[in-house]
């Protein structure tokens, strides 16, 4: 038995109840019910989960000093759906601001938990074909997380950088 309940305390989506079987917010209990009847969720019905990420894009007026700074937030995926930022969407953006003739330098500044593993170490070598490939250095900071499939990216870069309280590392990588 499932109970749609607005109590169930944040960050969690789902309850046990003694005596019930499961308690859920009225979010996630949407989100479910449309899934058993056979629907697709939207990404719009996971933003009780997280906002969808900001575009990744390259425009030429954020070069400073030649250097280009990418911002890449929040949980990673392999391929472009718009849930999460993507690693098809990375190496594309990264790839056009390299080989502008105003760069010098790339820069990831990262603050993600990680992502899937599909795709990672592609991007990986990519990364590192791409200094290659250019003669131009990319470096990683860590604002305030590089964990998971986000340090397998980080770890491509030629130095990566973080704060005190900066959380780097995976197991995996």
């Amino acid at each position: 038995r499932v109970i749609i309940d607005r109590q169930v305390p944040r960050p969690f989506r789902a309850v046990a109840v003694p005596g019930e079987a499961l308690a859920i917010d009225p979010g996630a209990g949407g989100l479910i019910a449309s899934v058993l009847r056979g629907g697709q969720p939207s990404p719009q019905a996971f933003g009780f989960f997280f906002d969808p990420p900001e575009p990744l894009v390259f425009d030429p007026k954020i070069i400073d000093e030649g250097v280009v700074t990418l911002n890449i937030q929040g949980p990673l995926e392999h391929h472009d759906r718009g849930w999460c930022l993507s690693y098809e969407a990375i190496d594309r953006v990264l790839r056009c601001a390299m080989v502008h003739g105003d760069v010098r330098a790339g820069a990831l500044r990262i603050d993600s938990p990680g992502g899937v593993a599909a795709g990672m170490g592609e991007l990986h070598k990519s990364i590192r074909s791409l200094m290659r490939e250019t003669g131009k250095p990319i470096y990683a900071f860590a604002d305030e997380m590089a964990c998971s499939a986000a340090y397998s990216l980080a770890s491509a870069c030629r130095e990566v950088w973080t704060t005190e309280a900066g959380h780097l590392g995976s197991v995996g990588v």
